[in-house]
């Protein structure tokens, strides 16, 4: 059970971070806090949801504390970087970054990333967290419709943004195309 919904909670947890520990934090947090309020989970209630509801609950404290944090540095971002020791390939949820990155090419994650929150977080538990509109509407505790209109809109934004992609790879027709071509 843990791992069918550890997957889905990383994937998501890695969108909104951007960054793979603290995604992992984020996940075990979650799935603490979870278990530690299992007895508050109604029945007949949607699982999932609450545990991505969850999710996004201590993503937003998260965030908010570090914008009330102090800035420091880290002194291990200073040192130089170590290239000749490759991260090893793991078998675990931690190996879902790099099944993303061979599906997902650069200018498509930094199109997501450019989404402001509001948009990027339904886009991101609907496609990876592969959640319904309603099952999104209870995690984040927004009317139905609300979700609806920011995946509306983040969609537009990524069509936008993505319009060359799209064309490049041979997703989209070239506008500047002779009409009847290539048909």
């Amino acid at each position: 059970m843990t791992n069918e919904i550890a997957r889905p909670l990383f994937a998501t947890a890695l969108r909104l971070t951007r960054n793979r520990d603290d995604a992992e934090d984020l996940v075990q947090e979650a799935l603490y806090r979870g278990f530690r309020s299992l007895s508050t989970f109604r029945k007949g209630s949607r699982f999932r949801a609450w545990m991505f509801r969850i999710l996004h609950n201590v993503f937003i404290n998260r965030v908010r504390r570090q914008q009330l944090a102090p800035r420091a540095t880290d002194p291990a971002d200073l040192a130089p970087s170590d290239h000749d020791h490759p991260i090893p390939d793991l078998r675990d949820i931690r190996e879902l970054p790099e099944v993303a990155d061979r599906h997902f090419d650069e200018r498509v994650k930094a199109a997501v990333d450019s989404l402001p929150d509001a948009f990027r977080v339904p886009m991101v538990l609907f496609s990876l967290g592969a959640l319904s509109y309603q099952e999104i509407a209870d995690a984040l505790e927004i009317p139905i419709g609300t979700v609806m209109s920011r995946l509306h809109r983040a969609r537009r934004h990524l069509r936008t943004e993505l319009a060359d992609y799209a064309r490049e790879h041979g997703l989209a027709p070239d506008p500047h195309a002779p009409e009847g071509a290539g048909s």
